[in-house]
């Protein structure tokens, strides 16, 4: 399989093409749902999740990348993590 580069995959970030988690919340959205008046993201990191993280054992996981940070929705701040599909579409 053939990976996308970080950039690739910032590229991949800003054009909503990911999964958003937002602590405290349940379950994820697609990028494109999540609006925010600003962001920044803290960390970045090359990892598998499980493809059903609600069960206890997984024997599927998805390549991605782990874009962590902080956004401002309305007048709140809210930690949010972000995951990019890793694997390049041939």
């Amino acid at each position: 399989m053939t990976l996308l580069t970080p950039e690739q995959a910032w590229e991949q970030l800003l054009a909503n093409n990911s999964r958003i988690h937002v602590e405290g919340f349940f379950g994820s959205m697609p990028g494109n749902r999540f609006a925010a008046v600003s962001s920044s993201i803290n960390s970045v990191e090359l990892a598998y999740i499980p493809q059903h993280p609600e069960l206890m054992r997984n024997e599927n996981y998805d390549l991605v990348y782990v874009f962590k940070g902080q956004a401002r929705v309305g007048e709140k701040l809210v930690d949010f993590t972000a995951y990019v599909n890793a694997v390049k579409n041939s």
